[in-house]
């Protein structure tokens, strides 16, 4: 303990799970809810100054990547199939 305070490398450990939420409301009424969560270990030296508000590259990418799994979710959903038939019948041209 000595060593590691007096060369300035005491670890700290965080742990976080970033929660990625896709709501879907008309009118009040929830059509559609599904919530990716990503868990994130970093580890940084006690006396490191702050990293910024930046977004991980790797989050970044995985939040991404979630789009790719939640349009299908949304397109098979049949409350916003039920949405889309209604905005059809009353605005479409026919």
């Amino acid at each position: 303990m000595l060593a590691g305070g007096s060369l300035g490398i005491i670890p700290i450990v965080t742990n976080k799970d970033f929660v990625l939420r896709y709501e879907i409301f008309v009118n009040g009424e929830k059509l559609f809810d599904h919530q990716f969560t990503y868990n994130v270990t970093d580890v940084k030296n006690l006396f490191s100054g702050p990293n910024g508000n930046t977004l991980d590259p790797e989050l970044f990418e995985w939040a991404s990547k979630t789009i790719e799994e939640v349009a299908p979710m949304i397109q098979q959903n049949t409350k916003i199939q039920n949405l889309i038939e209604e905005y059809n019948y009353y605005f479409t041209k026919k």
